[in-house]
């Protein structure tokens, strides 16, 4: 049978190490949820009540915050901090942490993911199925829910921690890790124009709220401060790595505030996290 183009990849230090039994991630610790969460969270199934579409939306959050702290921490240069980051937290990386997790085995899937699941193998070059990132995300946000912020980033830490290490290796050994490459704000795709007028008009309508809000943070800063942006959109100062941790954490007090202030949208069944998404967006732009 011919080898597909996946097949001929080499291995990433990251894959080579996660595919040791030795290194994978311990069952004992990750931390427990009571029964009904715990159905919640593996409860992968597209619009079916109870599932876990938002505890992922959130866990989504929890993890970018902690996997930028973790990088933050040790970073060595710009380069190291985005390379690094962006191998370890990834749909690829939280992937194989649920399939060595177990997460995957007892969960309710729809059949198209199942299938993917069960044709999938661990110990190739190929991306996980995106199904086990969620169930990954799901739970982060689960242990949030359950046990609070530093029982979480204790989990994570111990889990993320050795492979901020072996991504490091990646970085020195190679030019960039494979499938690590510049990115833009504009992917090139094209913007669908009824979607774009619905969020131009949701703006319009929260303007002057948002504004206010935007002013409160504004008035915070240093009266010298400026904001500076490359060709392509992408901000550079202040300082790229502050800004990206600054960022997530805004997104996840956005989120809990969110729950907080609308806790039946944990009973939807699809969309909620679309919402919350427009909320942190418009935010995070008018204090901008």
């Amino acid at each position: 049978m011919p080898r597909s183009p996946a097949d001929s990849r080499s291995l990433t230090c990251l894959q080579d190490f996660l595919n040791l039994v030795k290194n994978r991630p311990k069952l004992s610790d990750i931390p427990s949820l009571p029964e009904p969460l715990l159905l919640r969270t593996r409860n992968s199934r597209r619009h079916a009540p109870n599932n876990n579409d938002l505890l992922e939306f959130l866990g989504d959050r929890c993890v970018n915050l902690a996997t930028a702290l973790l990088v933050d921490a040790v970073r060595v240069n710009k380069d190291h901090h985005m390379a690094v980051r962006r191998v370890i937290c990834n749909n690829d990386t939280f992937g194989r942490l649920s399939f060595h997790l177990h997460l995957h085995e007892h969960a309710a899937l729809d059949a198209p993911d199942r299938a993917e699941l069960d044709k999938w193998n661990p110990l190739s070059t190929d991306s996980p199925p995106k199904v086990l990132a969620d169930l990954f995300e799901a739970y982060a946000g689960a242990v949030y829910l359950q046990h609070g912020w530093k029982k979480l980033f204790r989990w994570l830490r111990a889990l993320f921690e050795p492979i901020v290490k072996v991504a490091t290796r990646d970085f020195w050994y190679r030019d960039l890790p494979r499938g690590i490459e510049s990115w833009h704000v504009n992917s090139g795709g094209e913007v669908k124009a009824h979607l774009q007028s619905k969020f131009l008009d949701y703006l319009g309508f929260k303007g002057d709220f948002l504004a206010e809000k935007g002013r409160a943070l504004r008035s915070a800063l240093p009266a010298d401060t400026g904001f500076v942006f490359s060709q392509e959109g992408m901000l550079q100062e202040p300082h790229c790595d502050e800004i990206e941790v600054a960022a997530h954490l805004v997104c996840m007090w956005i989120c809990k505030t969110f729950m907080r202030l609308w806790p039946r949208y944990h009973q939807a069944t699809a969309k909620a996290p679309h919402l919350a998404t427009v909320s942190q967006c418009s935010h995070v732009m008018y204090a901008m």
